[in-house]
């Protein structure tokens, strides 16, 4: 029994990328990559439908590279200047009072 190939993501992203220019065919791409036109439409599809969380995931690893930057340059944030949720909580309910206080 032979042995299944593997190939790494980057060339698959490469094949897909070829395919969804759509400058040559479908079995031009997989002909020149030496892969089956069905796992070609199958890297595609998969492709396509992990595409929206490709850049929600980019977004996140972003957002937490650049804090941990801020943090290295900066240090640590000081929690100890920063309000407590019941600090918080406490304020709302005081503008709620003058809000709800007036309009009587």
């Amino acid at each position: 029994m032979g042995k299944r190939k593997t190939y790494s993501a980057e060339f698959k992203a490469r094949a897909v990328l070829e395919l969804l220019r759509e400058e040559t065919s479908l079995t031009q791409v997989a002909s020149e990559y030496g892969v089956h036109p069905n796992q070609l439409r199958r890297w595609k599809q998969t492709a396509l439908e992990q595409l929206p969380s490709v850049f929600s995931r980019l977004t996140s690893d972003r957002v937490l590279e650049r804090l941990t930057e801020l943090f290295a340059q900066r240090g640590a944030p000081d929690y100890q200047r920063s309000p407590t949720s019941a600090q918080i909580m406490d304020r709302s309910s005081r503008r709620r009072r003058c809000v709800s206080g007036s309009a009587i």
